[in-house]
């Protein structure tokens, strides 16, 4: 499988530059003076990543297996390098089965539109799948001195004597099966005297995503306080199913609801606004609102980090 290895600044979550909470560094000379396009690298737009390094000139995509003609190459694995101390370079994530496009591409207008700085609209590559590994947990080093991009085309030996691009894959591999976001089993049910294969699906990491809110919120729902526990949801406030790896386990993009108001919040009948004031769809009749336990000057508290993830909530979800 072949394989692009790019280094770029050093961010913990590379959703956009946060001044105070996410600030990009490193990276090289540009980014002392400029903010690199890579700090929207694992931004999820629909189930898509458009992902940047900075490179002169056109990509070689001959490499890849493209014909001179061809504007792109599909099918690499871009391995995402960043230092996170001095003389220490580490995996920060990767995209798999990407597209690497030969001339930069101009951000498409719609993804655009959903970024607070619109002036990183540049990309080289995207992809359906992107990884990107939790901070405590980029060990994987990598300190061969290379320009932004490397191939990497003679295999490089390790010190154990392993190649570099089998243990680069093999680390994937390995790492993807762990936090694969779900579980599936064929087992074979007899219902009604017949065999049938049931797909079931559990979602990893949802009882701790849920202890996190429930000890956030001291056991309470956030909104209106109830305090039972086994009324209380752990709801993502960005849906599961549009959500990366890591934003599916971010108590940030959570909020912990008891039944009813967790029913609303996930249909789009309330959301809240950057204060945290509730907002109420206009498909809520007063009766409804009564009936539904809210009320106009409902407030719950929300901070910077949950605001990036109310904001697509209110966006995409919220129904006027």
């Amino acid at each position: 499988m072949p394989i692009l290895y790019c280094r770029i600044g050093y961010m913990k979550y590379y959703k956009g530059q946060q001044i105070g909470v996410d600030e990009i560094r490193d990276g090289g000379s540009y980014n002392e003076k400029n903010i690199g396009h890579e700090v929207y690298n694992f931004e999820n737009y629909d189930g898509k990543y458009y992902g940047y390094v900075q490179h002169k000139g056109n990509m070689n995509i001959e490499y890849y297996g493209a014909n001179k003609s061809d504007k792109y190459a599909d099918g690499i694995t871009i391995v995402w390098i960043a230092r996170k101390r001095k003389n220490e370079n580490v995996i920060v994530g990767w995209y798999e089965n990407a597209r690497l496009f030969r001339k930069i591409q101009k951000i498409p207008e719609t993804v655009l539109d959903k970024r607070d700085d619109k002036s990183k609209c540049e990309f080289f590559i995207s992809t359906d799948k992107a990884v990107l590994v939790s901070e405590n947990k980029r060990t994987f080093v990598i300190n061969k001195k290379f320009h932004n991009t490397w191939r990497n085309p003679k295999n490089e030996k390790l010190p154990n004597g392993k190649y570099l691009n089998d243990e680069v894959l093999e680390y994937i591999k390995n790492y993807d099966s762990e936090r694969n976001d779900f579980i599936s089993k064929i087992s074979s049910d007899n219902i009604e005297g017949k065999e049938k294969d049931v797909l079931v699906k559990a979602r990893v990491n949802q009882s701790v995503f849920r202890e996190k809110l429930l000890k956030k919120y001291n056991n309470q729902c956030c909104l209106c306080q109830l305090s039972i526990p086994d009324l209380l949801v752990a709801s993502h406030i960005k849906p599961w199913s549009v959500s990366d790896s890591n934003e599916k386990i971010d108590v940030n993009n959570g909020l912990l609801l008891c039944a009813n108001h967790d029913k609303l919040f996930d249909k789009g009948l309330i959301s809240f606004d950057e204060n945290g004031n509730i907002i109420i769809s206009s498909k809520l009749s007063n009766m409804d609102k009564i009936l539904s336990n809210i009320q106009n000057d409902n407030k719950i508290e929300l901070d910077y980090n949950m605001n990036n993830f109310m904001k697509y909530h209110r966006r995409y979800i919220f129904k006027k």
